[in-house]
């Protein structure tokens, strides 16, 4: 990884809407942002998508569907490949990915296949109950990018 510069990438939270963010190319950066440690998993052959490589173990929240029957657990990150190094996101990839991943997911059953229904911001928070309304809540406090940042540099995280 280049480590002085930062990249284009896109974040993809449960829930809520991906938003392109830039961020310091970095093992620790990516770390955080996925909450725990990183697994790569390649995406149409011109980029990738960093997950936690524990995010069902965890459980972390289910977020996105990855192919037919399964999905990523927890936040994500999805960055350029630029052969050895991870790279930024180019405006035509930006446009691909926020469509491919656009709407939250709420998750009806997890297994043996994920039935989902896609739905807003809004309505995912309605729907997934008091316990995870408190979290949505949270984590929208959390979009102040001063508080988002000091919790990320403590190592803490949103989930």
């Amino acid at each position: 990884m280049n480590q002085n510069e930062e990249i284009r990438v896109l974040y993809v939270q449960p829930g809520k809407y991906p938003e392109e963010i830039k961020i310091p190319n970095t093992l620790e950066t990516f770390q955080k942002y996925v909450c725990g440690s990183i697994e790569s998993v390649r995406l149409d052959g011109d980029a990738y998508i960093i997950c936690n490589d524990e995010g069902k173990l965890l459980p972390l929240p289910p977020n996105r569907l990855y192919g037919p029957t399964d999905f990523f657990a927890g936040p994500f990150l999805i960055c350029g490949d630029g052969g050895e190094d991870l790279i930024s996101l180019t405006d035509s990839q930006i446009t691909k990915y926020e469509k491919k991943y656009h709407s939250p997911l709420i998750f009806m059953e997890l297994y043996p296949k994920p039935i989902t229904l896609k739905c807003t911001p809004e309505l995912y928070a309605k729907c997934m109950g008091e316990e995870h309304q408190h979290d949505a809540q949270e984590m929208s406090a959390m979009r102040d990018k001063s508080i988002c940042m000091e919790n990320r540099e403590n190592g803490l995280c949103s989930y």
